[in-house]
């Protein structure tokens, strides 16, 4: 069951204006000194499963820029100020390129008059105009941006991020970190005065051919043909002047959007409600002989009549099927007392909410699975009540070892995992690895815990959407039940 194929157009949303404005003002406020910061949409072509809905070819935004402006339209670019600036003939501390679309204007901007916009009829001019002149003649300090990669493509009425970089290489700045290789290649660069300018050179021409993109970055240029002691130094100075920073603004961003306000947990607990509504309907019809397709259209349908998306396929895997991590829906019948794993991930006002239960037919359990997953649920509620502020990742997930060990089920496939949402399941790069020293919780995030075993006859799988709070975390899909007297009154009321 495919929902409505969605345009560029905006869709409704219970967020106003004021909420956006907001975060783009903490961003503001983050800026150093006489810098700004720089923001692109997401093109056209850009599918991103994991915060899109199901329908193929359904344009989805970039989720920061989303966050920011409400804006659900390519071809679109924000520029944010940390002070005001005369552009033109008025002040501003942010400009808008975007396309001819006045629509969204009022949900971007609210009440608030510090802003300019142009319409893609007059933004390819006025964009080289700023890029070109406007950046340079400003000197900003530092710029902060989250670059796009258009294939080097301008297509027509189309804001290119190359006009841009030409001003940077032109007059702004001697780098481009595009990305995380490059930034690997500098650290490379700034090891020399131990390796030498000769190994330098040849570290950094290998990675050119094996990355052609980091070709473009003029100093990985010069580094490639190092040879002298002088050369390296003079290099060395140059890494030290590059403003662009293409890191600090996209983890700044990921960091607010993990941190619900009261706004967006109310659009959470609407999306539980649809999902739990969805659940009911398809605990009614796990019966023998059933397909998981046709469990799997009843979630669905659940889920599209109450005015909701799909924010992945639902997965029905019954029998050997659900001991598959990555199971898809088939046309496997339902056994009577076979466990039965139903996962659903549903998405309303762009935001999404995921649960999996593991339900058996007839709500009988049948030889030792009953057992395992009673043990199972007890290590997945101890992760989740676990889940407080300033709490490690890793000190978390240890409450699931402790219950569940290689010992305990030698012959299974054991998974514990916690990730936090932001607008999507999984658009967030969140938690790093252990021991970094920043993979804490804070208040009001919330995750999704995963439990689950996976073994070669059957498969038990829990996931829940759980927000950090002091005291233990609260489980927002609680009201979806677990165990059998649970689910037979839950499927009978």
């Amino acid at each position: 069951m495919v929902p409505p194929r969605r345009t560029q157009g905006q869709t409704p949303s219970t967020l106003g204006s004021a909420f956006f404005v907001k975060n783009r003002d903490q961003v503001r406020q983050k800026l150093p000194e006489h810098s700004c910061a720089v923001i692109f949409s997401a093109p056209w072509h850009l599918h991103q499963p994991q915060i899109s809905p199901t329908a193929l070819g359904d344009y989805a935004q970039d989720p920061n820029f989303y966050y920011l402006t409400g804006i659900e339209s390519p071809k679109c670019v924000l520029i944010l100020f940390s002070e005001s600036h005369k552009y033109g003939e008025k002040e501003v501390n942010e400009l808008l390129f975007y396309p001819d679309k006045p629509d969204f204007l009022a949900r971007f901007a609210g009440e608030t008059t510090g802003f300019e916009a142009f319409s893609n009829r007059e933004s390819i001019g006025k964009w080289a105009v700023f890029c070109r002149d406007f950046l340079t003649e400003k000197a900003f300090d530092k710029i902060w941006m989250i670059p796009r990669d258009y294939s080097g493509v301008r297509e027509p009425g189309f804001l290119s991020s190359d006009d841009m970089l030409m001003a940077f290489y032109s007059s702004i700045s001697p780098g481009y970190p595009l990305g995380a290789k490059n930034l690997t290649a500098y650290r490379l660069i700034r090891e020399g005065e131990k390796k030498g300018p000769g190994e330098v050179a040849a570290q950094i021409s290998a990675m050119l051919n094996y990355y052609p993109q980091l070709r473009a970055d003029p100093l990985l240029q010069r580094a490639a043909l190092l040879n002298e002691d002088s050369e390296l130094t003079s290099l060395l100075e140059k890494l030290d002047e590059i403003k662009v920073d293409v890191i600090a603004l996209k983890l700044f961003l990921e960091e607010m959007r993990r941190v619900k306000d009261a706004e967006e947990l109310k659009i959470q607990e609407r999306v539980v409600g649809l999902v739990s509504q969805s659940f009911k309907t398809a605990l009614g019809d796990l019966k023998a002989g059933r397909s998981e397709y046709e469990i799997a259209a009843t979630l669905a349908w659940g889920v599209e009549k109450k005015g909701a998306r799909l924010a992945l396929p639902p997965v029905v895997a019954a029998g050997k099927n659900s001991g598959h991590a990555a199971a898809q829906t088939g046309k496997t019948a339902l056994v009577a007392g076979s466990p039965v794993v139903l996962d659903l991930a549903a998405q309303a006002d762009h935001y999404c909410m995921r649960v999996t239960r593991t339900v058996p037919e007839g709500y009988d359990w049948k030889g030792s699975a009953g057992k395992e997953f009673e043990t199972l649920l007890k290590a997945h509620r101890a992760v989740m009540a676990a889940c407080e502020p300033d709490a490690s990742v890793s000190s978390v997930l240890g409450h699931f070892d402790q219950i569940i060990s290689t010992k305990t089920f030698p012959k299974m496939m054991r998974v514990r995992w916690i990730n936090a949402i932001g607008l999507g399941l999984n658009d967030l790069s969140w938690p790093p690895e252990p021991g970094e020293g920043t993979d804490f919780l804070k208040e009001n995030m919330t995750l999704v815990v995963e439990s689950a075993l996976y073994g070669d006859d059957y498969g038990l799988v829990l996931r829940d959407v759980v927000q950090v709070k002091p005291g233990g975390g609260r489980v927002l899909t609680g009201s979806i039940p677990y165990g059998l007297a649970e689910l037979k009154a839950f499927a009978a009321n």
